[in-house]
This record gives C-alpha cells, sequence and structure tokens, in this order.
C-alpha cells in the first residue's frame, strides 16, 4: 500500500512539474542535534529531553526576526526524540558555487544558537547517542512499561519520545496498528567459549 501511494504521489507531482523551464537547482542540509545532560558525581550522561522548552525559545526568536523584517539564517523543527532539535538553512542554497562557502558558517550559526540556550551541565551532540534504551539513559529518568505504552517497547518508553506534537506517539501507534505486532530488531549475540549455549537474557 505504501509503494503504491509513493508511486502515486510520484506521479501527481511529475504532471504538476514536467513542463516547467525556470527551475533552479536549489539544495540544503538538516543536522540531528541530541541534547545530552552531565552527571559528574556519578560520572554519567544522560539524553535530556528539553528540545520542546528549547524549541519555542528558537521559534520565539525566528518570530521577533520575522516581525522586524530580519532574514531567518536558520529554521528548526523537532524530532521523534524529545531530547532532539533539528536544524536548516533559513533558506535553500543555490546553484552556484559560491553557495558552498555558506554551509560551514550556517552549521556554526546553527550549533551556536542551541548552545546559548543550554544549561551548565549539558551540550549537543551531532550524533545518535551510543547508550540509548540502557537502563537510566534519559533525565528527567523514564521507564519502560512495554503493556501499557503506545510502543510496546521493552527498552525505549513513550516519554522519552517528542512530546509537543502528538504526531510521533499516534505514529507509533499506527505502526503497531498495521503490523499487528511491535518493530523488533534483534542484534545477533556474538559467541564465545564463555557464552551460555542457549543465551538467554531476561528483561
Amino acid at each position: 500500500m505504501c509503494t503504491k501511494h509513493g508511486i502515486e504521489q510520484f506521479i501527481s507531482i511529475y504532471q504538476k512539474v514536467k513542463s516547467r523551464k525556470d527551475g533552479i537547482f536549489r539544495w540544503g542540509d538538516e543536522t540531528e542535534y541530541t541534547i545530552v545532560k552531565f552527571d559528574h558525581e556519578s560520572k554519567k550522561v544522560r539524553v535530556c529531553l528539553r528540545s520542546d522548552e528549547i524549541l519555542k525559545q528558537l521559534e520565539a526568536e525566528a518570530q521577533i526576526n520575522e516581525e522586524i523584517g530580519k532574514h531567518n539564517e536558520v529554521l528548526w523543527a523537532p524530532e521523534v526524540g524529545g531530547y532532539m532539535i533539528e536544524g536548516t538553512p533559513g533558506q535553500p542554497y543555490g546553484a552556484l558555487l559560491a553557495s558552498f562557502n555558506n554551509v560551514e558558517t550556517n552549521l556554526i550559526k546553527r550549533r551556536q544558537a542551541v548552545q546559548k540556550l543550554l544549561k551548565e551541565d549539558e551540550a549537543i551532540l551531532s550524533m545518535s547517542f551510543p547508550a540509548l534504551g540502557t537502563a537510566d539513559f534519559s533525565f528527567p529518568s523514564t521507564f519502560v512499561d512495554p503493556k501499557n505504552s503506545f510502543g510496546k517497547s521493552i527498552f525505549f518508553p513513550d516519554e522519552v519520545l517528542y512530546q509537543g506534537n502528538p504526531r510521533y506517539l499516534t505514529l507509533f501507534k499506527s505502526i503497531l496498528g498495521r503490523r499487528g505486532e511491535k518493530a523488533e530488531i534483534n542484534v545477533p549475540i556474538f559467541k564465545d567459549e564463555k557464552t551460555p549455549n542457549p543465551f538467554i537474557v531476561s528483561f
């Protein structure tokens, strides 16, 4: 069904733009930032569920810029995780080689815009957080509830999803409804002479 809809959408867009002669090649990039919180006392780093709060501050700044006629060099959007923020250029880059000179500058401005809203014990990463799904990986603390949650996950609580929009929770529920079962990604166990056979882990 999804493939059929994708093909129909492609054909519809093609029919609308196939006769265009004035198209200019435009492009851009997006960077997903992960907010983390350092607990120096216990030497622990956790993802920080403050993306909605920070996004509202960034969007408020953008609104002020629009009201005074100032161009926004960066656009912000939520991501699936309540610890993530997506940043893109304020407008697409053009076809000239000179556009490439603007990419790094814009990336720096994006990072600086988020960093100035962070607390003293917080930082942002431009990579996936390696400890997702482990015990006590978020701040505030969250707990898995496979029986009563949308995702039915034994690793990833619903509370870690972005809460500012019901879209992501609804997406999880929709996937579960279509599949009839939760999505499972099982990594094979590397077995050596110390590995029990069968290898069983109780969650």
